[in-house]
């Protein structure tokens, strides 16, 4: 890996919770202050085919949107497809994605590599590229999006916290209805912050 890279982790607690939102709004501020910065995604889930090839539709609208080089962006490392998971279970493949991880971060020459995770916590788990793996890999800080329900989410925010440990920087709250949003500033926040978890944004 580029040594003076940092690598910022943007993970969820569950599908569609706001990840690539959450980047493009990272990696705006990062670029308005001259900080050059790189985007993959290793486990690509959302497939399109495109003149015969397979692309990830996020990290397209991501490239597109940020007008990043190509030599900034990796396209993923594998496909959580049907196929690539049943040659995990058959034996037939039996990669160290640990160290591949590390080998497809290696040209990604910038001061900050967003990675964009998996949906969620567990995802990925099969090929060692769970989000806990992979901060653990790379040495990254976690960034967790988490799409408000209720105040249940203190409990899945409490087992990310376990999951993640030092690693985990803070969360950000998204799609809190008006109603709620006083409650969740005044119970929520302060709960999380004396459990140790950082709300960065809501």
């Amino acid at each position: 890996m580029a040594k003076s890279a940092k690598y910022l982790l943007i993970g969820s607690t569950e599908a569609y919770s706001g990840k690539s939102a959450t980047i493009l709004g990272i990696a705006d501020q990062l670029q308005a202050k001259g900080i050059t910065i790189a985007y993959c995604k290793p486990l690509g889930t959302f497939l399109s085919s495109n003149q015969g090839s397979t692309i990830e539709e996020d990290v397209q609208f991501i490239t597109d949107i940020l007008k990043l080089p190509d030599n900034m962006v990796r396209s993923p490392l594998l496909f959580m497809d049907a196929q690539t998971i049943e040659k995990r279970l058959g034996g037939q493949d039996s990669t160290d994605y640990r160290q591949s991880l590390q080998d497809y971060l290696q040209p990604l020459n910038s001061d900050v590599v967003l990675v964009e995770g998996a949906a969620t916590l567990s995802a990925g788990t099969l090929f060692n590229l769970s989000l806990p793996k992979v901060a653990q890999t790379i040495d990254a800080a976690v960034l967790l999006v988490a799409r408000f329900h209720s105040v249940l989410l203190a409990d899945a925010l409490l087992f990310a916290k376990q999951r993640l440990g030092e690693s985990l920087l803070g969360v950000l709250i998204n799609d809190i209805p008006q109603d709620k949003l006083s409650r969740v500033k005044t119970t929520l926040k302060p709960f999380l912050e004396r459990q140790e978890i950082p709300v960065l944004g809501m």
